[in-house]
């Protein structure tokens, strides 16, 4: 905004003598003034824009982000959202590391990455989803029961991935099976479904949605999931900095994520639909099945606990182990904002 100059060009002075010195007085008090209120109109002017500035949430495609984008979740508490889902983790990484996004949704290993990095001036404010995240899943007629029966079978993997991880974790919780003996098949997880229906491989390890798609295709069943072992929590990450500049917009921020959570619970079919619609935005033909399965299987509950800190915790060993951060991180959380949006 730009302030016009006050003007006074001598052609409205009053009759007589006495124009100069309290004439110019005057002015000067009336400039003096009208300045004043100028600047009191700036400053209130500049304090409402701050006041209107979104929220920047990066998010990541997964079920429940894809629901978000198309629920209207937070105009009922004022809060001004720019939701943008990051096809690539590495950018929103280094988006929260600039501050372009001020909230962020980081899986255990990003999680792990991040506060290595940041240290303590990264804080988790909730938990976004837990549990049963990860499947194998086997066709249907295959007679496969138990991992006993994949020894020297192919199972496709991502190689380098969370999924890998978490596969790793649960042969080392099961001296009896060797992962040596299983011929793992590295493929991209959307390539999975096809190689199973056609027999390439013998079962996938794989991340939602992707079992549930092939699920939901049929044909297929899950032969474990690994909630039990290995829950993978996706953390909402935001900086102690804005945490301490902006606790209402949190707090409103996690009011929105609870009214998600009730709409999942109560209607989950409702929520496929939604979600189904909005992966369309993104060239993503995921049917309505497919994410009703998802949002009956995995945990939306939002609550800190022990066993998500825990979980991330191992996680952040085993990355220090293979050489994937310096150092181990201690994760801080607070989550006075989660109870100051409700139950």
């Amino acid at each position: 905004m730009i302030l016009d100059d006050i003007v006074v060009d001598g052609k409205g002075n009053p009759k007589g003598k006495s124009t100069g010195i309290n004439v110019k007085v005057k002015l000067q008090y009336k400039e003096f003034c009208l300045i004043l209120l100028s600047s009191l109109a700036l400053c209130l002017f500049s304090s409402c824009k701050s006041s209107e500035e979104p929220l920047h949430y990066g998010g990541q495609i997964y079920a429940e982000e894809l629901l978000l984008q198309g629920l209207d979740v937070w105009s009922p508490y004022d809060l001004k959202i720019e939701h943008v889902l990051f096809t690539n983790p590495d950018d929103l990484v280094q988006a929260f590391r600039s501050g372009v996004v001020d909230v962020a949704l980081f899986s255990d290993l990003q999680a792990a990455r991040v506060f290595a990095e940041m240290g303590d001036q990264a804080l988790i404010i909730a938990i976004s989803e837990r549990g049963d995240r990860m499947s194998t899943l086997v066709r249907a007629d295959s007679g496969i029961q138990s991992w006993a029966d994949l020894q020297g079978k192919k199972v496709a993997l991502r190689s380098g991935s969370g999924v890998e991880l978490a596969m790793k974790r649960y042969f080392a919780l099961h001296p009896q099976l060797d992962w040596d003996a299983v011929e793992w098949i590295n493929l991209a997880a959307e390539d999975m479904p096809a190689a199973l229906t056609s027999g390439t491989v013998d079962a996938i390890c794989a991340l939602e949605p992707v079992p549930a798609m092939a699920q939901a295709a049929g044909g297929m069943r899950v032969l474990l999931s690994y909630g039990d072992c290995c829950p993978s929590p996706m953390v909402l990450v935001t900086t102690r900095d804005f945490a301490a500049r902006n606790p209402e917009k949190l707090s409103a921020f996690l009011r929105g994520q609870r009214d998600k959570l009730a709409l999942i619970r109560s209607d989950p079919a409702k929520t496929a639909r939604i979600a189904a619609h909005a992966a369309k935005t993104y060239d993503l033909e995921i049917p309505a099945s497919a994410f009703h399965i998802v949002f009956m299987r995995v945990d939306y509950t939002l609550e800190i606990d022990d066993a998500a800190l825990a979980d991330l915790r191992e996680t952040a060993s085993e990355l220090l182990a293979l050489g994937q951060i310096d150092r181990l991180p201690e994760f801080s959380f607070d989550a006075t904002f989660l109870s100051a949006a409700g139950d």
